[in-house]
């Protein structure tokens, strides 16, 4: 029995593609290939999408990158009704559910989320059996710790959600410490330019998979987000044994919890975020490596193919 693996497009190059991908290198339980199933005629030319349409339709078990390809799936191949048994690995949701999506949710033997939080959302709004899971580490990556500087870190897209508005205001305001962006996709955007003129700041592009060495001279991971499923830069800072400070957004207080870390750490309101730094800063440098290594892949693919293998009968 093989597991295919069904992604947005968007997911392809970023956080969701890297993780479907380790999950495939590192289990014989998922297909080698993925489908990349978008949105037709928006996101993927017609013929293409129906390729990949007529091949999700052809296997037993599915898991589905996020809600996304999953209700462009659901669209139509409710339609056309067979015995699968799909999975979805859902991180957030913007807004309200939509029917469709509800009951797209609802055809899922088994929902995978990333907070208790979420879980009990989600209970309340659909039958699906709803599984919590960190997600996974590639520990090898991490192998060496970054070396020691004195540099707050913030890792992402300048997507509004991620509230980047605030790391940059905390840059401007704070002239003598010193910050780094891991981004993707930020040049180019009106953010960009005012990097430049903060000279505070160090700007770094993300290529592949987020490593030891990207985080050399930092000892302060801040996580902005006012909406996220993770994320999960807040476990590879983990992983890098970095002192780390977050709203309380997605799974951050389960990390939290699961790590030891004091929930003092989780801040609401920008004031807090200077103090917090101070503290950190006058804290012991932590040491994690013990707990991360269980996080692994083989791990997660375990628990991905024994919850949809075992889950009751296939659904139509």
């Amino acid at each position: 029995m093989k597991i295919l693996q069904v992604l947005d497009p968007a997911h392809e190059h970023w956080v969701q593609g890297g993780t479907f991908k380790d999950l495939r290198l590192n289990s014989e339980f998922f297909e080698t290939r993925p489908v990349y199933l978008g949105a037709p005629f928006r996101t993927q030319r017609f013929r293409t999408w129906i390729c990949s349409f007529l091949k999700t339709t052809k296997f037993d078990y599915i898991l589905f990158s996020s809600i996304t390809p999953l209700e462009n799936y659901y669209r139509f191949s409710r339609f056309f009704p067979r015995k699968q048994k799909m999975a979805v690995w859902f991180t957030h949701q913007e807004g309200e559910f939509t029917p469709l999506q509800l009951s797209a949710l609802d055809s899922c033997a088994v929902v995978f989320v990333h907070s208790l939080r979420e879980k009990m959302n989600l209970e309340l709004l659909i039958s699906s059996n709803v599984e919590v899971t960190l997600g996974a580490i590639d520990s090898s990556r991490f192998s060496s710790p970054p070396k020691p500087g004195k540099c707050v870190v913030w890792i992402g897209t300048p997507n509004i959600r991620k509230n980047p508005e605030e790391f940059l205001r905390l840059a401007s305001e704070n002239p003598s410490l010193s910050f780094r962006i891991l981004g993707k996709n930020w040049l180019g955007t009106h953010m960009a330019n005012r990097i430049l003129q903060l000279p505070n700041i160090e700007y770094s592009e993300i290529i592949g998979p987020l490593k030891s060495s990207d985080l050399d001279g930092c000892d302060i991971y801040i996580c902005t987000s006012m909406i996220e499923g993770g994320p999960m830069p807040l476990l590879e800072s983990i992983a890098g044994n970095l002192k780390v400070l977050s709203r309380d957004v997605g799974f951050v207080r389960d990390v939290f919890y699961t790590f030891g870390i004091s929930t003092k750490f989780i801040y609401s309101r920008y004031e807090e975020i200077l103090p917090l730094i101070g503290q950190l800063r006058n804290s012991p440098v932590p040491n994690y490596s013990s707990k991360i290594h269980f996080y692994s892949f083989n791990r997660l693919s375990k628990l991905i193919s024994e919850s949809l293998f075992s889950t009751g009968e296939m659904r139509k």
